[in-house]
């Protein structure tokens, strides 16, 4: 087909959000211009194991299926090492149809994405709830006149931490779900109430 006057960027007939939930998954989501289709045959990895899950096929005028108003991807089975793009191709109904477009979703870890971490640790220190920290690991470094216990103290905070940020990571969106139900929104607000009654005790 040839392109057609008036036509949309790409990026505006076709807004992608990209949502992760976790390390071997992710979501992409369009919303769709008026007037525009997304030819799902398209969608295409470029990892050859990653499994790619469509929802939101509508039937146009020309008996086909596509994505007219809304999408969604679910790509699943990816290899978190390894750079993962994903194609797809849009159309202005039947006048013209975009060049394939590629999206990158993911790449390998770069030593500028890990000093990214590190610095928001060292930001984190700063937070309002990590000051009432600080007597106790100053008390702890002074009370002691070798470097052992220390050491001790980080390697567990350390291991801690990275440990409930590996768990929380992996299961993603099942967690959300999780600490929304009634029981957990229960428990959270009787362990509340009864702080609440002790510090007034």
């Amino acid at each position: 087909m040839t392109a057609v006057a008036e036509q949309l960027p790409v990026d505006e007939a076709f807004h992608t959000d990209i949502y992760q939930p976790n390390i071997h998954s992710i979501e992409v989501k369009w919303q769709i211009a008026n007037g525009y289709q997304l030819d799902p045959s398209s969608i295409t990895s470029n990892q050859s194991q990653a499994k790619i899950h469509l929802n939101g096929v509508n039937t146009t005028l020309h008996d086909q299926d596509y994505f007219i108003k809304s999408a969604k991807a679910v790509i699943s089975e990816i290899n978190p090492n390894t750079p993962l793009t994903l194609t797809y191709q849009g159309c202005k109904g039947s006048e013209a149809c975009y060049p394939p477009q590629t999206i990158s979703l993911s790449s390998t870890t770069t030593l500028l994405t890990l000093l990214g971490f590190l610095a928001a640790g060292f930001m984190m220190a700063l937070t309002p709830c990590s000051l009432p920290m600080v007597p106790i690991i100053l008390s702890i470094i002074s009370q002691s006149s070798h470097r052992r216990p220390i050491l001790l103290y980080g390697t567990g905070v350390v291991l801690a931490l990275t440990l409930i940020g590996l768990t929380i990571g992996l299961l993603g969106q099942s967690l959300n779900i999780l600490l929304h139900t009634p029981l957990i929104v229960i428990l959270f607000a009787s362990c509340l109430l009864l702080l609440a009654k002790f510090s007034w005790t």
